[in-house]
Parts: structure tokens; sequence; C-alpha cells
């Protein structure tokens, strides 16, 4: 800005030269102030500058310079400050929105743009299995493929083993794991979060292992009599994920119950011939054993094995038999004891509130009705919940005060600081699942159609048509929303804008489709009756 004395006049005005580039985006906002100050602006005084020096950054842009008459010095003062004040909060807020994206792009992972209609890029046959990176896995009738994500071709494929038919099904299945894995982001951490790909990891030419193992070491089932299961030893096999070659087996006794894959290690789970519950940590990369552990007591008999999550640092073990151990030890936890086989919680989800608060549900079965309640961050019950919380893992942060829980028939919005009821509305059932939420825009499918709901009020932004499928069938690039919707008899996926439901584009689902996928590198897939298609 630079300035000069004008001609004085009877009203005593000063006159000012204020230099403002046409190209900044507080042109707007200036003006309005400074009218808003006793300033009038002169256009037809105009004057078209450039840069005097070329050479040094070229022109940058038009420069309008307008007169701008004032009464007084002070106004000048008043409207700088009124202007600083401004600025300061768009400033807050634009600081405040970047981080809102930014949480939002962590949660979401690697998905594409969804801006331009998806089309039909491979297929291939079978179904989709895992992200090893450098391959998609897909498993057929007979075995797992490698196949590039790009081209769909096949880089390797492994066939089944014949097995021993006492075992069942010999379908073999991998996940990632070690170190690459975790690199990449394709594995989750000891607090069960996904893990973040680090920077220039796609740039290391170590592979991906791969833990494979066949079906049959399911040898435990939902309500059988873990002293009655006594399969023969089974193969865990780590594999190159690049290549498909096998690199090391180990063999393991026991009825596989569950296997994860955390950070750089394999954690399973199994039931011991004698009904004990068995967990181990093995590391893929060198072969050894980090820790086993075993229940002190068996399983109770016709117990259950319900929920398998890792947690703040612990795999939780919840069903007739609830037991917490150390991802890093081994070392049980609080609740390492057995318990009667009459506390029986089918689920258990816990949801983390920020600011140390945590919302915990626990979905009954035969002897439990579901209950919940927020903890503070001593553990404290701050209040109980009257549903099932509905905060979407796509969530970029927005209004973290309110939350909105499932509540009989419809839902509410709870003051997180208390617990009060904000509102309720039952336009949208209570067992709605939470797809997204953005910029205070929460959506939900209810099993029927689509519905946006604006969290401070409760009002309802836009629904889709009845026979919007979102849940396994929704994909989202926080902006946009596509979901798989009837138009008469044909399925189209449609893409909606998140704030106000406007259709921004629709194209027609490869044949024999029947719901959504994206992987962990970002690919979108859709599966079908006869194979997997890549779209983008």
């Amino acid at each position: 800005m630079r300035g000069r004395r004008g001609r004085r006049s009877g009203h005593d005005t000063e006159l000012m030269e204020v230099e403002l580039v046409d190209a900044s985006p507080w042109d707007d906002v200036v003006e309005d102030l400074l009218v808003s100050r006793g300033f009038s602006i002169d256009d037809d005084a105009a004057e078209q500058a450039e840069d005097p020096d070329p050479a040094e950054g070229g022109r940058r842009g038009a420069a309008v310079v307008r007169r701008l008459r004032r009464a007084r010095p002070q106004v000048l003062v008043a409207a700088g400050l009124a202007l600083a004040v401004v600025v300061g909060a768009n400033v807050v807020e634009g600081r405040a929105a970047a981080e809102r994206r930014e949480t939002l792009a962590a949660a979401l992972g690697p998905v594409p743009s969804l801006a331009e209609p998806l089309e039909e890029l491979w297929r291939a046959p079978g179904w989709y299995s895992g992200d090893a990176g450098e391959v998609l896995l897909v498993r057929s009738d007979t075995g797992i493929s490698g196949l590039d994500p790009a081209t769909g071709a096949v880089v390797w494929s492994r066939t089944d083993a014949a097995g021993d038919p006492e075992l069942g099904e010999t379908q073999e299945y991998c996940a990632p794991v070690g170190e690459r894995a975790r690199d990449l982001g394709l594995t989750v951490d000891a607090t069960g979060r996904q893990s973040v790909a680090a920077q220039g990891a796609e740039a290391d030419d170590r592979p991906v292992l791969l833990a494979c193992f066949a079906s049959g070491a399911y040898g435990y089932s939902s309500g059988s009599d873990a002293r009655e299961v006594a399969p023969a030893p089974w193969t865990l096999t780590v594999v190159d994920g690049a290549t498909g070659r096998s690199l090391r087996t180990r063999t393991v006794e026991g009825a596989l119950i569950n296997a994860l894959s955390t950070e750089d290690d394999v954690i399973l789970g199994t039931a011991t011939a004698d009904g004990f519950l068995r967990v181990t940590r093995w590391d893929p990369d060198s072969g050894e054993l980090a820790w086993e552990w075993t229940s002190p007591e068996p399983i109770a008999p016709g117990g259950t094995v319900q929920g398998w999550e890792l947690r703040d640092g612990f795999l939780v073990i919840t069903g007739t038999m609830r037991v917490s151990v150390s991802v890093e030890t081994g070392e049980p936890g609080e609740r390492g004891e057995a318990v009667s086989a009459t506390d029986n919680t089918a689920w258990m989800t816990r949801t983390d509130l920020g600011g140390g608060r945590e919302a915990v549900w626990r979905e009954g079965s035969v002897h439990l009705a579901s209950e919940g309640e927020v903890l503070g961050p001593d553990g404290q019950v701050l209040f109980a919940l009257p549903g099932q919380v509905l905060r979407p893992h796509h969530y970029d942060g927005s209004f973290p005060e309110v939350l909105v829980v499932g509540a009989g028939a419809g839902i509410a919005a709870l003051d997180l600081a208390d617990g009060e009821r904000r509102w309720r509305s039952d336009e949208i059932v209570g067992s709605s699942v939470p797809l997204l939420q953005v910029d205070g825009v929460l959506v939900l499918q209810d099993g029927n159609a689509v519905h946006a709901v604006d969290v401070r009020d409760g009002a309802v932004r836009w629904s889709t048509p009845d026979g919007a499928m979102g849940y396994g069938s929704s994909l989202t690039d926080g902006e946009l929303i596509v979901t798989s919707e009837m138009t008469g008899t044909q399925t189209m996926l449609v893409a909606r804008d998140v704030q106000d439901g406007t259709v921004r584009w629709r194209a027609p689902v490869p044949e024999g489709f029947m719901f959504l996928q994206t992987t962990g590198s970002g690919a979108v897939l859709a599966a079908t009756q006869d194979g997997v298609v890549a779209l983008g």
C-alpha cells in the first residue's frame, strides 16, 4: 500500500491512494469494511498498475488503484482494527477447517477423488481377499492369486493343497504382516488403529510378507465345546507378497480361533485339545516366538469366543471367557481370569470421543440387555447411553461436543459434557449405520435409504429414495458419497454432495453387482456374482 496527500476541501477530507490486487480474495471484505466506516470507493478513478520489473517475478496481475476519501484519521484506525478482527477470525476458522480435512483424510485413507463417474478398468474371477501393496489378493475356488492393481494381470498364484478331509475346507487365506506391511499402512497397531503409511515407503524395495493358513485350521465353532476340539496340527506359512514364494513355515497345534497381524508380528489365538485358550505372538520376519500365554482355566463347556480385538495395547477377548493380554509382553490384564458362562456379552464396541472420553457399548445376548456409558479420562462413568453411538469411522472431528446415538425407534443427540439431550428425531431409525460425518453433517443408512442429518439441530438435510444401499455399498472422498440405488429395474451408482445431497453423477453398476469395496492402497472394487471388478 502506498499513500500520498491529496487536495484539501471544505470538508477537511484527505485523498489517499490504496493499491488492492484484484486476485486477492479479501477485496470484497476490505471494501465492505471501508464503506461501512465512512469511506467511498471511486472506481472511475481506477488505474492499471503493472510490476515495474517483470524480470523479477514477471507480472503479478493487474492492480486497481482506488481513491478512498475519509473524514477522520480515527476511521482508518477503526477500519484496520475491524479488518484485523475479521481476518483473525477467518485465519482461525481456516486453520480449524484444515485440521478437520487432515483428520478426515487420515480416517478415509488413500481414497481416490470421486468427482468423475466410476468406470470399469478390469475384471477377474474370484473375490477380493486383501491388499498386499504390490498386488491385490483375490481368491478363487482353486487357490489365491496376486493381481496387478493397475491391470488385473495375474502376478502369481498359489493352489490350495488337498489337505485332510477331516478338517473340512482347505482354502488358503493370507494377510499382510511384518515391517514392510506396517510401513505401507496395511496392518493395525497395538491400539487397534490402522497403521499410517510411512513417508517414502513406496520406494522401499522390500516385499510385503503374507501370513497364510488353510481355513481348515478353524476347528472351533461358536457354541461348540472346546474340550472336544482336537484338530491335527496345521501350518502357518510366510509368503513373499511380490512373488507368492513360501519363505518359512510354523506348525501350530490347537483349533484356530482368530489371527491378527499387528505392527511387525502375527498374533494367534487357539483352543487346545484340553480346552484351554492359548495366545501366541510370532515374528514372521525372523520366525521367532515373542511370547505365549495360556488361560489359567479351560474355556467353559459350551462356551464361545465372540469378540477379539486390539484395544489400547491389549488383545481383548470377550464371550464366555473375558480376558485381556498385553500385546507387548503377553502378560494378562485386569480381566485375566475366566468368568461365568452367564456373563455373555455378544460384543463390545468402544468409541474414542476425544479429550480422554470414551463411549463403551455392550451388545447383549441371551443373558444380558444392551447397555453402555460414556467414561471420563480416569475411567469414571460420566453418563449412561440410551443406545449405540452413531459416530462413524470416517469423521472429520466437527462438532465433537455433540454425540448422536440410537434412541429406541429414533436417534438423539446428547451433550458430551453432561449427557443432556439436545434434540431427538424419529425420522431415522435408531439402528441406522453411520457412514460419514463432515462439517456437522452425519450420513447414515437405515437399511432402506441413506439420510444426512445436521448434528446441531437434528434437521434432515437430504435423503435418498428408498432402495439406496449405503452400508457395504458406499464409498466417499469426504466431499461426495457414492451409493448404489435402484432406478426402476436398474441399479445405478449415484454420487451426491455430502452437504446438500445434490446428485453429481450417475453410472451403471457392473453386471452381477453385489457391493463396493476399497482396498488399503486406495483401489475401488465392485464385488459381483462371478468375480471382482476394478473401478476408476
